[in-house]
């Protein structure tokens, strides 16, 4: 028995040695396919040296190159494609400086007779005399479809308040929404930021102060409370599925 063992130990000792000697074999053999390969068509040192402080025009010349080749062959997917495509476009439009000037809209203050009737309607002479806004684009930016229904806004301010007067077209004006600070936004709604106020076609009002914004990873502060006042009137129904209504406003 104690010669059976033996012979096991020799047994599992060789099969051990040629293991690792395959292992050993496996991982010469994956060093040498991932060697750098010295290519007569690129110039000395054309590997991890490209983006060095002491690399020389050539060899920039030869990275920018496989970049390109690299660029190319992504190309090939759809999704890639897609992404690189719209780098290019904001790259190009970097570089020719056609990048559109935020819009602007001057407020004016009320002057002494100016009075703003806080009931929904737009027909005060404190609102005729100023202009709309433009019209609201998507929010995802210019290149984006025109919003099929239209929305504006005029603003005042006096010494004590900032008014702002919204048009939004709608055709079915829904809001279910009635709780103070609920989920407003999912309703046909009006938003303002980034002191967010969000009020809805029933007058239901969400407020909330963002620490920055959503893109910078803002994070909402829930617990804030405006002193706003408002209301809101619907030239038309509400929640009926039956009536066409008209646009809503609201100031």
């Amino acid at each position: 028995m104690g010669g059976s063992m033996a012979a096991k130990s020799q047994s599992s000792l060789v099969i051990t040695v040629i293991v690792g000697l395959l292992a050993l074999g496996v991982g010469l053999v994956i060093g040498y396919l991932l060697r750098p390969f010295k290519d007569s068509s690129r110039p000395p040192g054309a590997g991890g040296a490209f983006w060095g402080r002491e690399s020389s025009d050539e060899n920039k010349l030869a990275a920018f190159e496989l970049l390109k080749d690299c660029s190319h062959m992504a190309r090939e997917d759809d999704v890639i494609s897609k992404h690189l495509l719209e780098n290019d476009v904001e790259a190009c439009r970097a570089v020719t400086c056609d990048i559109p000037y935020p819009r602007t809209y001057v407020i004016y203050k009320l002057r002494g007779n100016d009075v703003i009737d806080l009931d929904g309607r737009l027909d005060d002479d404190a609102w005729n005399d100023v202009a709309w806004t433009d019209s609201f684009v998507d929010i995802q930016g210019r290149n984006f479809p025109e919003p099929r229904l239209n929305t504006k806004v005029k603003m005042r301010y006096d010494d004590r308040f900032l008014y702002i007067a919204a048009f939004l077209q709608e055709p079915d004006v829904w809001a279910n929404v009635t709780l103070h600070d609920g989920t407003v936004y999912q309703d046909n709604s009006f938003q303002a930021r980034y002191k967010e106020i969000t009020i809805n076609a029933r007058g239901t009002v969400a407020d909330l102060m963002m620490t920055k914004s959503y893109v910078d990873s803002g994070e909402p502060l829930t617990f804030w409370e405006s002193d706003l006042v408002s209301e809101v009137f619907i030239q038309g129904s509400l929640n009926n599925p039956k009536v066409e209504g008209s646009p809503a406003k609201e100031d």
